[in-house]
């Protein structure tokens, strides 16, 4: 496997084609996730809790496979595994009808602002990440 690194999650084969992202603390990530080479499709299970741990684990999946990213299954509504969702717009988003009610009850307001505003999320984690709080919590 080629060598990659995420400050969000750690890679492992779990078997051939199926991999699991497990969280680091401190990261972005909250809960795990994984994705599987389908041979001609790549599926993501879960999307993790920040955008970026999304686009680490988009990016990951996509070299590993050699292809794009065709479809997202999200295990249940809890924001450490859908908040990632809005990475993979332009694939398949799959849930159960119970789960899709739910992220739509409890999600709506937070995920359409973080569409709306990807550059301006980013810097409000960069100004977080450059603050002494945090440069001191990883010193």
């Amino acid at each position: 496997m080629t060598e990659f690194y995420s400050r969000h999650f750690h890679l492992e084969k779990v078997s051939e084609g199926i991999y699991a992202a497990i969280v680091k603390d401190g990261g972005g990530a909250i809960g795990n996730a994984g994705f599987v080479d389908l041979g001609d499709k790549t599926l993501v299970f879960d999307t993790f809790h920040t955008q970026q741990a999304a686009e680490d684990l988009r990016e990951i999946a996509e070299h590993i496979t050699n292809q794009s990213v065709s479809w997202v299954i999200n295990s249940h509504f809890h924001g450490d595994h859908i908040r990632g969702n809005q990475v993979f717009r332009d694939c398949q988003i799959v849930s159960s009808h119970t789960t899709l009610e739910q992220m739509k009850e409890d999600h709506t307001e937070r995920i359409a602002k973080q569409k709306a505003d990807l550059d301006g999320l980013r810097n409000y984690i960069q100004s977080l990440e450059n603050s002494s709080e945090f440069q001191n919590k990883n010193d």
